[in-house]
């Protein structure tokens, strides 16, 4: 069976690891002699945006397959084990520890399931967790045995949970995301922008519920934390910037999103150099 991934979801879980490249790429003459510390510091911001795209709640679970080879896809990425491409802009092998990749993962054995908002529930994944237990091998034998075994598992208990829950939705994922970029390039609200299109206003915010788990507003607001956790990450500077670029009015509202998903500002790491 091919697991199928979506290449937007992939894009958003390795842009962490493209941006770090880009950043650290710039002192490659002495990278030798901060490799330890520079892998510390790829791993800690690995493990703090991974755990914070789960905080937020970025993806739903109809995208679980994605979330789940988020892993799998660093080890691809940092090691030349897989036909899988390198990031162009990196230049730097990690020496990524298979062992502390599994005990990352788990740690986030649960996945919060809030496709419709009047039946939420935990998907519990502890076994696909035991299952990178296998990775190495899974990765040599260039198969997806294993792997493809404990998707197709969590997918048949996700339809057992509750069966019917893809029978009221019919926009594609890449009208979704056109309708958000032309109504943000036409500065109309949601509701005055779908009087002009196909569908209608509760087509589209069904829409964004089913493939983001959360309402188009929240969609946008999802994305300027993404945004501002990169700035905040990857550069230096002050948070009252990073708020204006990120697309937040001010500081104090870009510091009252995060503090409502439980995200203090002054512990997301940054990159030191």
């Amino acid at each position: 069976m091919k697991i199928e991934v979506y290449e937007e979801y992939i894009k958003y879980l390795n842009f962490f690891i493209h941006r770090y490249g880009d950043v650290i790429k710039k002192i490659e003459p002495q990278v030798e002699a901060k490799q330890d510390i520079l892998n510390k510091q790829y791993m800690q911001m690995i493990e703090y945006a991974f755990g914070f795209i789960q905080k937020i709640n970025l993806f739903s679970i109809q995208d679980y397959k994605s979330q789940l080879l988020f892993i799998p896809q660093l080890i691809f990425y940092f090691n030349d084990l897989c036909e899988c491409p390198r990031p162009p802009t990196l230049f730097i092998d990690f020496d990524v520890d298979l062992e502390a990749i599994c005990k990352l993962l788990k740690n986030n054995r649960q996945i919060n399931y809030n496709q419709n908002q009047y039946f939420p529930f935990l998907i519990d994944i502890s076994g696909l967790s035991d299952g990178y237990h296998h990775l190495a091998g899974f990765i040599l034998r260039h198969k997806q045995n294993e792997f493809t075994y404990y998707c197709v598992s969590i997918q048949v208990k996700s339809q057992e949970l509750k069966g019917n829950w893809k029978k009221f939705y019919h926009i594609p994922i890449h009208k979704l995301k056109l309708i958000y970029k032309e109504c943000l390039q036409k500065n109309q609200t949601l509701y005055t922008f779908a009087e002009d299109t196909e569908f209608t206003y509760y087509e589209i915010q069904k829409g964004f519920n089913y493939y983001f788990n959360c309402s188009f507003s929240q969609y946008e607001q999802k994305l300027k934390m993404l945004k501002a956790l990169e700035l905040i990450m990857f550069t230096n500077a002050p948070f009252k910037d990073i708020a204006i670029q990120s697309g937040f009015s001010n500081y104090n509202t870009l510091n009252r999103v995060f503090a409502k998903h439980q995200i203090p500002l002054k512990e997301i790491p940054r990159l030191i150099i």
